[in-house]
């Protein structure tokens, strides 16, 4: 990667690879929670959307976690060209992914709690378009991005078409 692409400073690359990732983990973990109780017909609603919330705080940071530390990487942000590295190049520890995930549910989402999140938010998008956000700064890890080409752009977009169709189909198909 030459040193110009070795920028993090992508926010909006950045937020649209999180959201090809939550297009993925939504779908499936909507998908596991529907197999575990569709066999039970008398479960009611609000216990499966209790189910499909602690799917996604839960199983969702767990395998984020697992793929940046094995990849530097999670689906979204490969296909953005986008790799989370430690600052001094050695591998990324499993534990600093699993406390990357949660720091960025915590500081980058606020938690998805309205207004706390949209502070949240707007403070993660000055930081980035600075220098580096505050997770990645006390972790000592670096944000790194390839050059945004046309056919990587072009692929992005077929996917995250295919994504929101499965989204759609997975949702008609658990509220039968």
């Amino acid at each position: 990667m030459e040193e110009a692409e070795r920028s993090g400073k992508v926010p909006f690359r950045r937020w649209f690879a999180r959201f090809f990732d939550i297009f993925l983990y939504l779908p499936a973990s909507n998908l596991i929670v529907y197999l575990i109780y569709s066999g039970t017909n008398n479960a009611p609603i609000n216990r499966l959307k209790i189910a499909g919330i602690v799917a996604i705080f839960l199983v969702w940071p767990l395998f984020e976690s697992l793929l940046i530390w094995k990849f530097g990487s999670t689906f979204g942000k490969y296909l953005l060209g986008i790799k989370v590295i430690r600052k001094n190049g050695e591998k990324i520890k499993y534990s600093t992914s699993v406390v990357r995930v949660f720091a960025v549910m915590l500081f980058g989402y606020g938690l998805w709690i309205p207004g706390l999140s949209l502070f949240t938010l707007l403070y993660s998008l000055v930081a980035i378009k600075r220098k580096e956000s505050y997770w990645d700064k006390i972790l000592d890890l670096q944000v790194v991005s390839e050059k945004m080409t046309a056919k990587r752009f072009g692929i992005a977009a077929v996917i995250f078409a295919l994504e929101i169709f499965l989204l759609a189909r997975v949702a008609a198909i658990t509220n039968q």
